[in-house]
């Protein structure tokens, strides 16, 4: 009995300091929020702060309300790393520094959803390497990381009538404000909710993105700085052209920005418009004293248009805003015929036709 005691408690010890795979490694550059690493699948990241100035980023894609705990392992260092955790948009959850001879610790639970966050690294402990453990690592998710691939946009585009366009969605436009009075213009066609995403690539300011209606007046937008994730959302009313501007506050300001998503987004304009489709069905009912014909209501319709035919006659169209037509059975002729048809700004659809008589 005490054997296998003595034996599951060795099993158990073992189990604690079985390895944990290989730490995931910083790769350069990964000096900004857009750079960052990742989704890191390790449960530990390491890496050297080059300079003082020299920040690392990376990327956790983590799974619903994880209590997620970052160990900042001693570093031997007579300086010190400061470690901090940011949500998807970069802004301040928390952070500790380093210690040469104690494990300091972050610890935050995350929210309902699977969710992304950044980690960040820096300081002035330039000799020696980081290390970062990461736990539950089972709560560490795979996935898409931030997009590589972009689009750079470029002059002139400086007013609404010089617009870059029609964009796309999805896409990761990048662009530079390279003058005191540099703007640059976009146009996109939108029919349905959409998010412009920003965030500033370059310079020590924030770069503003706005977004304006057809006539160029003002719909609303959003500015980021530094390392942080901001988003304009809209809805429009049906298909609409829209410009986005971009403008910073300072010389030398990049930027990074997309659309999403890329279903409400879309190349060209709205479709010209079409007469109504053809009326989906039309019957009849006869009464003591009337016969009412009624119809399904047509595609595109705003009105409708009646009138009586026989064999080698018609009368004129009558217009009606309703979906049936009632005529006296009194003075009706035989083979008479009602014919109808939906209407709009083009013009008649199909005429469909019912025998009344």
């Amino acid at each position: 009995m005490r054997v296998g005691r003595l034996l599951a408690m060795a099993v158990a010890a073992a189990l604690l300091v079985l390895p944990v795979g290989p730490a995931q490694a910083e790769t350069e550059p990964d000096n900004w929020i857009w750079q960052a690493a990742g989704p890191v699948t390790s449960s530990s990241i390491s890496g050297t702060i080059a300079s003082t100035n020299d920040v690392d980023f990376y990327l956790l894609r983590i799974a619903s309300q994880t209590q997620l705990t970052l160990t900042v392992l001693p570093d031997g260092c007579n300086g010190s790393f400061d470690v901090s955790l940011r949500d998807a948009d970069g802004d301040y959850i928390g952070s500790t520094g380093s210690s040469d001879s104690q494990s300091q610790t972050i610890k935050y639970t995350t929210q309902a959803g699977t969710g992304d966050y950044y980690v960040r690294v820096g300081g002035n402990c330039l000799t020696k390497p980081y290390s970062i453990q990461i736990s539950p690592s089972t709560s560490l998710l795979g996935g898409p990381g931030v997009p590589t691939s972009t689009t750079p946009t470029g002059e002139p585009n400086e007013t609404a009538q010089q617009a870059t366009g029609p964009l796309s969605g999805d896409i990761v436009y990048t662009g530079s404000l390279d003058t005191s009075n540099d703007e640059d213009w976009f146009a996109f066609w939108a029919n349905a909710a959409f998010t412009v995403t920003t965030t500033a690539t370059s310079g020590n300011c924030s770069t503003s993105l706005t977004v304006f209606d057809s006539d160029v007046d003002y719909v609303g937008g959003t500015s980021a700085s530094q390392n942080l994730i901001r988003h304009f959302s809209h809805t429009p009313d049906g298909w609409q052209l829209f410009y986005l501007r971009a403008d910073a506050n300072c010389v030398g300001a990049g930027y990074r920005f997309s659309l999403s998503p890329a279903s409400a987004i879309p190349l060209v304009g709205p479709p010209a418009p079409t007469a109504p489709a053809a009326l989906p069905g039309i019957g009849k009912r006869k009464t003591r004293t009337t016969v009412v014909a009624y119809w399904g209501v047509a595609t595109g319709a705003t009105s409708y248009q009646v009138r009586l035919h026989r064999k080698h006659s018609n009368s004129r169209w009558k217009s009606t805003s309703n979906a049936w037509f009632s005529i006296k059975k009194h003075g009706l002729r035989k083979k008479t015929w009602l014919q109808v048809r939906a209407v709009n700004g083009v013009g008649p659809g199909p005429i469909a036709s019912i025998r009344l008589k």
